[in-house]
């Protein structure tokens, strides 16, 4: 490819007249990092593209530490760096640019000649991959983070945990792979009741888990591509999984009330006999924050995590906690009682803040969900990064004020699993994680934090309600993940439609050669009179449908 088709736009690039003959072979060299940096560097270097981190004491100055130089020359390739991971940018950089010239032995690429300057603008450059609904194993993970390394984004959020399954081994608690990882059915419809009467089920039971050797070897081969994981383990919601598979660590219900009281959408739940959930949507069915043994079974869960995950980050979740259990359960009105609480909404608070607590024992920042993102929670802003997806941004003034951190992944403008006429690329594009409706909701005093390091990054969700196979999570992430990229990692002021759709062009081009799936720009950016269509489709609103 041309410098004109980099993924994500670098800050600086000056053209020069003329281009380098390189063999195709750099391409596969370039794709395929080795298990350490200088056996990488030194592969690159017997085929002419030298790889060069500078001294502490002389850093190259513009850059910082996950920025890179890029010069292509008569002389050769050279690509320089602060840092490992710099360099590895740099040659990603180096990829979108290498385009196939001939064929058989003699085929070569063609580099034009120019000078890149680059860095990143946000340090979290995020996409989520929700396997708690579909598991999709180890190749489809690898895969994942292949792509993610060609686009610069160094934060791979697995969800793996939820209401409809466990993906995770624990070791002290073998039940939950054994019994939670495991579901009867799925339904068939997302969270509307089927038509004519039919059964919202497909009647085929769904199963599968990460033992922890296969999670060691993902995280390894993530970590060869400078991309750290970040785990979520839900808590004390979307845990009907967890509850199927240790009953005790539920709430204790009155003899009086219909077992498992009423969910969201107004139906009873089997909360004397749990189930890995069938349905999708919100379930009542919660840990119980009133009892002593949950804590404990958290903690050994998380320490486990902890050890499987080097990162310095564990996402708990933390969203969406009907708190009708809790109403019922006496443990948990006793806890209330016990701590001064006014309401079950300041029990998640105290539960969660415990969890952090912990986490921060064992050396790990906590991420979460927004739904608790007040000034309160900023008191251990040191611990915690909030993670942004619903409702008004002012009610996260509070904690920006106080210097919290925020990574931006606002469901209506980067939610990847969203239909394409819910969410177009151009929507995705044009989305500014600073621009004039965080200044309009914001304080200014909020709004210059976020500005000054207050928001860290962006993430791209791909949740899995209705996503069975690595096609569908492909065709669904592409194009919009390449807007993405460039909003975590180009200048703000940089944006320019026209120039992204037709390196978007180029991009699709890049993309069949690997072998990623996507949507068409027409599938992908439908036109007002197909979205209108769109909308009379029973899911539109939720999630994209095949």
């Amino acid at each position: 490819m041309h410098v004109n088709a980099i993924f994500p736009l670098p800050v600086k690039i000056t053209e020069i007249a003329g281009s380098l003959a390189v063999p195709e072979k750099v391409l596969d060299a370039l794709a395929g990092p080795s298990a350490g940096f200088q056996a990488y560097a030194d592969r690159l270097a017997r085929l002419d593209v030298q790889l060069h981190t500078s001294p502490i004491n002389t850093p190259i100055a513009g850059i910082g530490t996950e920025g890179y130089t890029l010069r292509v020359s008569n002389d050769g390739i050279a690509i320089g760096a602060n840092s490992e991971a710099g360099c590895f940018y740099g040659a990603q950089t180096l990829r979108w640019m290498l385009q196939p010239d001939g064929s058989g032995e003699t085929c070569t690429c063609q580099a034009g000649f120019c000078e890149i300057m680059d860095y990143p603008r946000f340090p979290y450059r995020g996409y989520m991959l929700d396997e708690g609904r579909y598991f999709l194993g180890v190749d489809v993970v690898k895969s994942v983070l292949d792509w993610m390394a060609l686009l610069k984004l160094n934060r791979f959020h697995w969800h793996l945990t939820e209401d409809q399954g466990w993906r995770a081994e624990i070791k002290k608690y073998p039940r939950l792979t054994e019994i939670g990882s495991k579901r009867d059915s799925t339904p068939r419809y997302r969270n509307r009741e089927p038509p004519n009467g039919e059964t919202n089920s497909d009647g085929t039971p769904h199963c599968g888990f990460y033992t922890q050797e296969q999670v060691k070897d993902v995280v390894a081969f993530a970590g060869r591509r400078h991309i750290t994981i970040v785990p979520e383990i839900e808590m004390p919601g979307h845990a009907t999984a967890a509850l199927a598979s240790y009953p005790e660590m539920r709430c204790v219900l009155p003899d009086d009330l219909p077992p498992g009281g009423a969910d969201v959408l107004g139906r009873h739940l089997d909360g004397s006999n749990i189930k890995v959930a069938t349905r999708w949507g919100v379930s009542a069915n919660i840990l119980c924050a009133g009892n002593p043994k949950t804590i404990d079974f958290l903690h050994d869960i998380l320490k486990e995590v902890v050890d499987l995950f080097p990162g310095p980050v564990i996402h708990i979740g933390g969203d969406e906690v009907p708190k009708t259990q809790w109403i019922c359960c006496e443990r948990c009105q006793e806890r209330i009682a016990n701590l001064g609480l006014k309401s079950e909404e300041e029990l998640q608070k105290a539960f969660t803040a415990e969890i952090i607590d912990y986490l921060a024992s064992l050396g790990k920042q906590t991420m979460l969900w927004n739904e608790h993102t007040d000034e309160g929670l900023a008191a251990r802003k040191d611990n915690v990064i909030c993670q942004y997806w619903t409702g008004s941004l002012d009610k996260v003034a509070g904690f920006l004020e106080k210097g919290g951190r925020l990574v931006m992944s606002p469901s209506s403008h980067v939610y990847v699993d969203h239909s394409y006429a819910l969410l177009p690329l151009r929507k995705v594009y044009h989305y500014e994680p600073l621009g004039e409706e965080a200044e309009k909701a914001l304080s200014k005093r909020a709004f210059e934090s976020a500005s000054s390091g207050g928001i860290i990054g962006v993430e791209a969700p791909m949740w899995g309600e209705v996503f069975k196979s690595k096609w569908q999570v492909e065709y669904c992430t592409f194009p919009r993940l390449l807007a993405v990229a460039d909003i975590a990692w180009a200048p703000k002021g940089a944006k320019d439609h026209a120039g992204f759709m037709k390196r978007v062009e180029r991009a699709l081009e890049y993309l069949d050669v690997l072998k990623i799936n996507h949507a068409t720009l027409e599938d992908a950016d439908p036109s007002d009179a197909t979205i209108e269509r769109a909308k009379k489709h029973p899911d539109f609103g939720g999630y994209a449908y095949f």
